[in-house]
This record gives structure tokens, C-alpha cells and sequence, in this order.
């Protein structure tokens, strides 16, 4: 009995050897442990250890795992702890292996410390079979606090008129990983005087239902950002920052507020609309800075994109605008059709006013809008203001404006103004005008007057006496602005401007009476109709008048005959119209003066065929003529007419002769 137990002793002594000797020999073992350093949250960290064979066997097939690192916030997931390398496919008796490990950090991680443990587990090599060996150590991470937000949109950008309110939102989000709470007291304008002109300034306000509530991480709230524009401020665009100050955190934003003219708001009701369709390019003409004189066109060039997938009519203006009254000096406006991702450049000019105030260079701006026709709620852009500067002369006056009506009557009185005003820097005293109109023997001169600087203005009257025995039409004149030395001013071509007038006469009366002997007739073939004419000029003065006769059809010729009546006077025509076809025809008589006519008759004739040799008409044979035989025969006619003549003749004296025959044998027989 007692061999056996001590039999059983020695077994047990000898494997408790073995099993020390196993754990002595087959060790995996963590060492030199680096914890990672503190770290934000949304970032990564990194730490390192050692693996060590301290046994007698090689370990096999090393692997790392961790637990999830817990603490104050949401757990960090294992899933997040990464090592390099991953795994270790064999370590020798004896040698160690340093492994890489890193923890990234979520989102909006809640700061604190966080702990958790790493493990390496391998397994043992012995030849006859594997046994696994592990080894694990705690790891501690420290997350930061990082207060952080943002502020969107940047800038934010407002645009208004004058006199009026405007708002828009921003969004405030907490992006760092602490609450944050927010109050009005935490906005602030960094440089007031950046939205102000120096005596007005705008009023900017911030307002929210989340204000003094607390916003988590990720989470956002809107900000209502508001300015009051007062009504006497400059027309511009007024930049600065604004500062977001938590008391934890704070964040910049850049606000931009254009305050734009009257007229451009007219048009572009809604603002700046639709600019991924339709947008002002570039504004080429003119540049800020750029100089010019009273009376001066400005060039305005300016190219326009239309971005949509259709052919646009674009509607384009452009204004000189006052920026301190708001008032439009000069506006132009054009239309094109811009086909679809083209664009177009729009030329137009823009005149400065005579009686412009100063030579502030911050007063006067061009300003420009583009908008689809018709649709400027949906497509609309503006760009402005673009700053000149007025350059002027020391001396100068010019005629701005020559005022007078439409017609002139001759014979009487007119009135003509000229309105002249002071575009020099300096006084101008005893000025004076002249006007000329050469063609009516017009020279007058209006007596002095003064013209102070900056604008100063004066309309000076003249009457014109228009004399009654000239013609009707335009004619031309020119007004002179002469200095107190009766020298024209040369700094400006306005100095001398011309007009026209036009002149209307009464025109004098123009008439005549025709009075035709007969209107009505019968007639034959190869015959003629004749009628005594009687022309009187009715009208007022002499005048040249055209007899025209017209017939309907070709029953006779057509003709006129041109003279001249002094008024009152008549004159008497034969008129003979040669008589070619059967029927019943008319014709017009009419008298014209400068082509128009005056008077007018119409007659009438009712034509049968001609007669024949032996026709009886009325108990009388007739032998007919006809006008062409009786050409023919006109020779033999007048010959027998002179032999006719001459035969009565030859009596007479036959008859005379016999008488004196007798007296004389009477007186014998007494």
C-alpha cells in the first residue's frame, strides 16, 4: 500500500514538473505597451505593443483582437481598433514582434476616457499537436473635448432697396462633440463702419427659436439674419464679417449686402433669379475709376450668358444712376434673341447729364440688368455699381435743351428756348446767347446773365418774327453760349447747337371756274364735236393752269393745253374733237393747277354711222365728206372759194361802173 502511494507521488511530482516545465517553456507574452495619445474626436490615434516567444517552441498563427473601449459616451466598437500587421504567421523561440495599432475615434465622440482590452492569442508548436497560448493588456484612451461649429451659407449674401427690410437664414451646426448653446448676444459685426456710408448705417439683427436651447453634436439650428436699410444711404455693396462666439467656440461667416437702385429692383422684382440659365458675364465697359465729362457718351459693353437648353430673348438695360439720390440720369435698353449656351454683347451708350452736381467719384455708377423677356421672375441678373468719375472744366457753359413747336406760323410771333447751363467749376458771369437763322435774316442776341458753378442753370427766351412772304419748310438755326469777352466757350461742342424749324405759310388760294358753250351732242362717223371753253382763275394769285381732255375709250384723242391766267383773268378755247366711232362715249374736261384739279366738266356725244352720196336727211341730198376727203379736197375748195370771190368782186365793180355811167349822162342832159 505504501509503494502504491508513493508510486502515485512520484506520477504526480512528475507531472507537475512536465506541466511547469510546459508553462516555463511555451509562453506568448505582451510587452512594451504604448497607449495611444489623447486624441479629437473624427480622428485616428495610434499605439503599439510587443509580442515576445519566451518558450522553447515556435507560435503559430498569431492573431489580435480588442473589446469595445467604454466610457462616458457612446461605446467605441471594437470594429474601429485596427492592428499592422493584422496577424503573425510564426514567432520563434526567443524572438519578439512589434505591432501597430490604431483607434479611430467616431464622429461627435463625447470626450473622456475610454477604456478597453487588447488581446494576442497564437498557438504552440510541440510536434505532436498545437495548444493555444494568449496574452492581453488594457488599453486606455483619452477623447478631447473639441467645441466646434459652422455657419453656412458663406457669405451669405442680401439685396434690397432702399428703405427697406430684407432677411435670409443661415444654418448654424454643431460639429464639434460637446452641446453648445446659442444666444443674439453671441453675434457680432466685426467693423461696423463696413456697412455704413459714413452718416447712415444698416442695421443687422439675428434672431432664432433655438436660441439658449441646447444644440448636441451634429445637430443644427437657423438663424434669421436681418438688415434694416435706411433710406438715405448710398446705393453699394456693403461687405464685413460677422463673429459666432459660443463662450466655447466660434466661427467667421463673410455678409455682403447690395443695396440696388429703384429702377433695377423694378426689374428685377425677385432679385437675382435663375442664374444657372441666364447671368450677366462680364461687364467690359466702362471700368470704376474711369473718367468723363458732362455731355459725354459713356460706352457700355457687356456680355450676357445664356446657359439654358433653349434660345432666349434677352431684355437689356442699362442705367447712369445717382447713388446718393437713387435717380436714373440716363437709361438705354436693347433686345436679342441669344441662342441656347450662347452668348452676347450687348453695345449700347449712356449719356452724362449737363447739370450734373459734383465731382464725386463715389456719387455716379453704371448699373446693368439682363432678364428673359417677359420673364424677369424667373430669369434676372444686375451688376452694379460700376463707379466713374465726372471730370470737369474750369470754364465751360453749353446748350442743353432748345425748346419750340412743332410748326411755326409766318406772319406772327414765336417763342424759342434755349436752356444753358454751367458744366465748368467756376462762376460764369455775364454770359450770353446768340441765335442765328440765316435763310430768315434772324440774329439775335439775349442780354446777359449769370451762371454760378456746379449745374447752374438758366433758360433764356427769344421771339421769333416770322414774316408772312416766305415759303413753307424747315430751317436750320444754331445758338452760341459766349463768355463775358463775347468768346464762344471751346471746351465743349455743345457750346454751339443747332435746330431746325419748320415753317408753315397759308397757303394761297388756288381755283378756276370751266364753263363749257355746250356738253351734249349728236354726231357721225368721221366727223367732229365743237365746244367753246371758258377758264376764269378764281384763286388769289397767277397761276399756270392745264386744259385736259380725257375721253372714255378711243371714240377720239386725248390732249391738254398749258397757259397762264393772272387772277381774276379768263380764257376762251375752241375745242374740237375729231369724232372716230359709233356709239355714245364721254369725255372729262378738267382744269389742273401744280398737277391737282381744280374744275371739271364732262360731255357727251351720241355718234352714228356717216352719211353716203344721194342719202337724204331732213328733204336735203346730202354729199357726204369726210374729214379725210375733205383734206383732199381743201386745195380745190379754196381755189373755187377765190374764184368765187373774185366773180362777186367783178360784179360789184360791173354794178359800180354802170352807176357812174348814168350820173354822168344825167348831169349832161341838165
Amino acid at each position: 500500500m505504501r509503494n502504491i502511494l508513493m508510486l502515485g507521488l512520484a506520477l504526480f511530482i512528475a507531472l507537475s514538473i512536465s506541466v511547469v516545465g510546459v508553462s516555463a517553456d511555451h509562453v506568448l507574452m505582451i510587452g512594451g505597451f504604448n497607449n495611444p495619445p489623447a486624441g479629437d474626436h473624427n480622428t485616428a490615434v495610434s499605439g503599439d505593443f510587443t509580442i515576445d516567444n519566451s518558450g522553447n517552441d515556435p507560435i503559430t498563427n498569431i492573431f489580435f483582437d480588442a473589446t469595445a473601449l467604454t466610457g462616458p459616451g457612446i461605446d467605441i466598437p471594437s470594429s474601429r481598433i485596427t492592428f499592422n500587421p493584422d496577424s503573425v504567421a510564426s514567432l520563434a523561440s526567443g524572438d519578439q514582434d512589434l505591432i501597430g495599432f490604431s483607434i479611430s475615434i467616431p464622429k461627435f465622440q463625447a470626450p473622456g476616457t475610454y477604456v478597453g482590452t487588447i488581446t494576442a492569442e497564437g498557438t504552440i508548436d510541440e510536434g505532436t499537436g498545437g495548444e493555444q497560448d494568449s496574452d492581453d493588456f488594457v488599453v486606455t484612451l483619452t477623447v478631447n473635448s473639441n467645441p466646434s461649429f459652422t455657419v453656412n451659407p458663406d457669405p451669405l449674401e442680401l439685396e434690397e432697396e432702399r428703405e427697406k427690410s430684407v432677411s435670409k437664414f443661415i444654418t448654424i451646426q454643431n460639429t464639434g462633440n460637446t452641446d453648445l448653446t446659442f444666444s443674439e448676444s453671441d453675434f457680432s459685426v466685426d467693423d461696423p463702419t463696413k456697412f455704413s456710408d459714413g452718416d447712415e448705417n444698416i442695421t443687422i439683427s439675428f434672431s432664432s427659436t433655438g436660441f439658449n436651447n441646447p444644440v448636441s453634436p451634429g445637430i443644427s439650428i437657423t438663424v434669421t439674419v436681418q438688415a434694416d436699410i435706411p433710406n438715405d444711404i448710398f446705393l453699394d455693396t456693403y461687405s464685413g464679417s460677422v463673429t459666432v462666439d459660443s463662450g466655447v467656440a466660434s466661427d467667421t461667416f463673410t455678409l455682403r449686402i447690395d443695396i440696388r437702385p429703384e429702377e433695377v429692383g423694378d426689374i428685377c422684382e425677385d432679385g437675382r433669379v435663375g442664374l444657372d440659365q441666364l447671368n450677366i458675364g462680364d461687364v467690359r465697359d466702362p471700368d470704376d475709376g474711369d473718367k468723363f465729362k458732362p455731355l459725354e457718351e459713356i460706352e457700355v459693353r457687356v456680355r450676357v450668358n445664356n446657359e439654358d437648353d433653349d434660345d432666349m430673348d434677352v431684355e437689356f438695360t442699362a442705367f447712369l444712376i445717382d447713388r446718393e439720390d437713387d435717380d436714373v440720369l440716363d437709361d438705354v435698353e436693347s433686345i436679342a434673341s441669344i441662342d441656347e449656351e450662347d452668348d452676347q454683347t450687348f453695345k449700347e451708350k449712356l449719356e452724362v447729364p449737363a447739370d450734373i452736381e459734383d465731382e464725386s467719384s463715389t456719387r455716379y455708377a453704371v448699373y446693368v440688368v439682363a432678364n428673359e423677356e417677359d420673364d424677369e421672375d424667373k430669369r434676372c441678373d444686375w451688376s452694379g455699381p460700376v463707379k466713374i468719375k465726372i471730370d470737369k472744366d474750369k470754364n465751360d457753359a453749353v446748350v442743353d435743351e432748345i425748346t419750340v413747336e412743332d410748326t411755326l406760323i409766318c406772319g406772327g410771333f414765336n417763342e424759342l428756348r434755349a436752356r444753358i447751363i454751367n458744366i465748368g467749376n467756376n462762376d460764369q458771369d455775364n454770359v450770353f446767347i446768340k441765335l442765328f437763322i440765316p435763310d430768315l435774316d434772324i440774329t439775335l442776341t439775349s442780354s446777359d446773365f449769370d451762371l454760378d458753378d456746379d449745374g447752374d442753370d438758366k433758360t433764356i427766351s427769344f421771339v421769333l418774327d416770322i414774316l408772312d412772304n416766305i415759303k413753307s419748310r424747315v430751317y436750320s438755326g444754331r445758338i452760341e453760349v459766349r463768355d463775358e469777352d463775347g468768346a464762344i466757350f471751346t471746351k465743349s461742342d455743345e457750346s454751339i447747337k443747332g435746330f431746325e424749324i419748320n415753317v408753315e405759310c397759308e397757303a394761297p388760294k388756288v381755283a378756276a371756274s370751266l364753263i363749257l358753250s355746250q356738253t351734249s351732242f349728236t354726231s357721225r362717223v368721221d366727223s367732229s364735236v365743237t365746244t367753246v371753253v371758258t377758264i376764269t382763275n378764281t384763286g388769289d394769285n397767277e397761276q399756270s393752269f392745264t386744259l385736259r381732255v380725257t375721253p372714255i375709250g378711243t371714240w377720239t384723242d386725248p390732249s391738254e393745253t398749258v397757259f397762264t391766267l393772272a387772277a381774276g383773268d379768263s380764257r376762251s378755247e375752241v375745242l374740237t374733237l375729231a369724232v372716230r366711232q359709233e356709239g355714245s362715249h364721254t369725255a372729262k374736261i378738267e382744269v389742273l393747277a401744280d398737277g391737282n384739279v381744280v374744275s371739271t366738266q364732262t360731255i357727251s356725244v351720241v355718234v352714228s354711222s356717216p352719211l353716203v352720196a344721194g342719202q337724204r336727211e331732213g328733204g336735203i341730198t346730202a354729199q357726204v365728206i369726210s374729214a379725210r376727203n375733205f383734206r383732199e379736197q381743201l386745195p380745190l375748195l379754196i381755189i373755187i372759194a377765190v374764184l368765187a370771190i373774185a366773180i362777186i368782186a367783178l360784179i360789184i365793180w360791173l354794178v359800180a361802173v354802170k352807176a357812174s355811167v348814168n350820173r354822168g349822162a344825167r348831169a349832161t342832159s341838165t
